[in-house]
């Protein structure tokens, strides 16, 4: 992960070297910390939020496996967000419409593949918003 950095330290006559890495969030790191961040906003009651995840524990004989609980969509966002957002008809008046957010976790050398990409391009045909987020920073500033 990243790039090594050699650190000397000098203890008397004995020298101790130790590798530090320079840390790097992955996508599983970067998708926990949007999912943690999205449910406090919802426990604020600002948006409400589905994580998509056709996978989950099953705990058999003492060991945990993964089964696959029903076939998702190919291509499907890890996350989709639904916010309700003020437009201003004129000075006075406003209308609350639904902006509809959804976000593909990704690394930051990560593509999407050929699925993901089509299921982005029908999900901005149906008027939602689609990003690629690389981190928590990408998701805070497409929500605001």
């Amino acid at each position: 992960l990243g790039r090594e950095i050699q650190v000397a330290e000098s203890l008397g006559r004995k020298s101790m070297t130790r590798t530090l890495r320079k840390l790097q969030s992955n996508e599983a790191d970067t998708l926990r910390a949007i999912t943690e961040y999205l449910e406090i906003l919802q426990n604020q009651g600002k948006l409400v939020y589905i994580r998509v995840n056709p996978i989950s524990p099953v705990n058999r004989k003492g060991k945990i496996q993964w089964r696959r609980v029903r076939p998702s969509q190919h291509g499907i966002a890890d996350l989709i967000v639904f916010k309700r957002k003020r437009v201003e008809i004129t000075n006075t008046s406003y209308h609350n419409v639904i902006d509809i957010l959804c976000i593909e976790v990704k690394s930051k050398k990560g593509k999407l593949q050929g699925a993901q990409r089509h299921w982005a391009e029908l999900a901005i045909d149906q008027g939602c918003r689609y990003i690629t987020a690389r981190s928590l920073d990408d998701a805070i500033k497409a929500l605001t």
